[in-house]
């Protein structure tokens, strides 16, 4: 009879650990380390957790105010929610270290349930806002320096005086740059299409700057194109979101980044308003952009600023150079002498 070679079996070898078992246990720790180092980390842009919202909203429809304003035809955006760092998943470049620091808050969502940003700046009574990417992809040039000016507030925290509290919203169209950049967030010059001019409308079609309650018609002008201006005045989510924003509490300014005219203009809503037309020679004189006191290229109707001087409130609009250039050093030397003006007056 042959002797055996298994276990226990008479003439067997002591028992040896098998090779397989221990390489088994390594391979186990090391997947489910890896597993957690996955699930621990940033989840891609559309499943991050500050976009959770945008899984259950109903597409064109932000959740309701608590007490809707009278100027809301249906629907509006829910109260703002602060938290930092919201767009470090989602940006096209690694924003600087200082940026990523500022505070940010979704203040309603678009036709398509994508987020509207406002970063702040400062902790004063005073609240203002400078406003870019309103015609979205097609004007991206006005986002990209929206985030220009981020980064410098970030950098510079003493150009914001003490009695402001400064919001910068970088795309207040953000469907009109999906359309026409193809992302969220930051993004450089060559992300942006071959034709960009559907860029300019929300994802209802809408011209954002076509829809507001002064002078509003459906349709609207784009130099010689028809738009629409939505089914009635403020009825898309961009612009209840943006007019809640600056309207509860009022704010003391507002600025538009467009582009491109190469001038300055004040709001006013069938009559000059003397507060606009003041933060417009500020901006002008420190810019060297022109001050102009109407645009006559053509017939605008349900324009943004001037539906806030009808609120009391002033706003400007910069047209820069062209649809390409930041005009950077112009607008630095802008915004630092609005800011200067708004925290001294």
């Amino acid at each position: 009879m042959k002797n055996a070679v298994g276990r226990g079996g008479p003439g067997a070898r002591p028992p040896l650990p098998p090779l397989g078992r221990p390489l088994l246990w390594l391979a186990a720790v090391a997947w489910i380390a890896a597993g957690c180092t996955w699930l621990s980390g940033p989840l891609p842009p559309w499943h991050a957790p500050r976009l959770a919202p945008l899984l259950t909203a109903p597409p064109g429809l932000a959740p309701p105010f608590s007490s809707a304003p009278s100027w809301i035809p249906s629907g509006a955006a829910s109260p703002p929610l602060e938290h930092t760092n919201p767009t470090a998943s989602q940006a096209a470049l690694p924003p600087p270290i200082l940026a990523s620091q500022t505070v940010t808050q979704v203040i309603g969502y678009s036709h398509q349930g994508l987020p509207l940003e406002a970063y702040r700046f400062g902790d004063g009574p005073r609240r203002v806002a400078l406003i870019g990417g309103l015609h979205g992809g097609y004007e991206w040039n006005t986002i990209l320096l929206a985030y220009r000016v981020i980064d410098y507030l970030a950098a510079h925290p003493e150009a914001v005086p003490p009695a402001l509290t400064v919001y910068v919203i970088p795309a207040a169209n953000p469907d009109g740059q999906m359309k026409g950049v193809g992302r969220l967030g930051r993004f450089a010059p060559e992300d942006v299409v071959a034709e960009a001019s559907p860029g300019r409308f929300n994802g209802a079609g809408v011209d954002l700057n076509r829809n507001w309650a002064c002078n509003w018609t459906p349709v609207g002008l784009w130099r010689t194109t028809e738009v629409s201006g939505g089914t009635a005045a403020m009825s898309e989510p961009e612009t209840q979101a943006l007019a809640a924003f600056v309207t509860q509490p009022p704010m003391a300014g507002v600025l538009f980044w467009h582009s491109a005219a190469n001038a300055v203009f004040a709001g006013g809503c069938n009559e000059p308003f003397p507060p606009a037309i003041e933060l417009a020679q500020v901006y002008s004189e420190a810019s060297g952009y022109p001050y102009l006191p109407a645009f006559t290229a053509y017939v605008v109707t349900g324009d943004a600023a001037d539906w806030l001087a009808d609120q009391g409130i002033p706003a400007i609009e910069i047209e820069l150079i062209s649809r390409e250039r930041l005009d950077w050093e112009q607008n630095r030397r802008g915004v630092l002498a609005l800011l200067a003006y708004w925290g001294t007056e």
